[in-house]
């Protein structure tokens, strides 16, 4: 109601600066008008996002739970409206499957049993995801955790079907996680490695996983000898969050 008024203006001042000849006409309007009208609208949203219960948060559906959440409320409006018995039975069947794949959809995360590697860049965060709650380990140092980060993760979190997150933070030195059973390392926060030591690290497992928190050129420059050992090396920067099975790292977690 306020920023959408105050866009169009600004869309039509900056039109008018490619059409008006006079130049003095153009610098009151790119100087005055567009200026304040943006000033107005970021003082505006900053003011409507610090109120409480500002943004609305909607679970998340898979898209069989969609579509037939939308069959059950387009059957309700229609019956309302038309009174025909046949639209009550489409209505009740589609909520009675609503329900079951609810049922099933609860059912499948309570079985989830995973470790979320995240692509956060300059700090190291792994998920250990059991069901619906999952312990968030975060490589670093406090004053490096910024407020942005942590809603980040809160994000994911929703994303990967978690209600309960518990933050664990670590700290900030090299730190590998390794699994003798499936030949598996992960390493963390690893800028501070010589080369010398990455290289000997790396030939005891055939795969390893990095994050974010390892410079990318480190990471490249790691990568010569795994490619000639025919060893694997994923970055979460290539390809995105890494799935694990988390039953393989339970030792360090119940270290930790």
């Amino acid at each position: 109601m306020v920023i959408v008024p105050l866009s169009s203006i600004v869309l039509i001042a900056e039109l008018m600066l490619f059409i008006h000849p006079i130049q003095e006409v153009n610098s009151f309007i790119a100087s005055h008008i567009i200026t304040t009208c943006i000033q107005w609208m970021n003082r505006y949203a900053t003011a409507m996002n610090s109120l409480p219960c500002a943004l609305v948060s909607f679970p998340v559906m898979s898209m069989q739970m969609i579509m037939l959440q939308s069959i059950t409320l387009f059957g309700i409006c229609l019956f309302i409206l038309k009174k025909k018995s046949h639209l009550l039975w489409i209505t009740c069947i589609s909520a009675l499957l609503s329900c079951m794949q609810s049922l099933h959809e609860r059912t499948h995360i309570a079985s989830i049993q995973r470790l979320i590697l995240l692509n956060m860049r300059e700090l190291g965060t792994i998920m250990h995801q059991h069901g619906s709650r999952a312990d968030t380990y975060v490589f670093g140092n406090g004053e490096s955790t910024s407020q942005k980060d942590i809603q980040r993760i809160k994000f994911i979190a929703r994303h990967a079907y978690i209600d309960e997150i518990q933050f664990k933070k670590m700290e900030l030195r090299p730190m590998v996680l390794q699994n003798s059973k499936s030949d598996t390392a992960i390493i963390m926060m690893g800028n501070n490695l010589q080369d010398a030591e990455a290289r000997v690290l790396l030939r005891k497992h055939k795969k390893w996983l990095a994050d974010g928190s390892t410079k990318l050129w480190k990471i490249r420059r790691w990568q010569k000898d795994p490619q000639n050992l025919h060893l694997r090396l994923l970055l979460t920067a290539e390809t995105g969050p890494i799935y694990l099975d988390c039953k393989d790292f339970h030792r360090f977690f119940r270290q930790k």
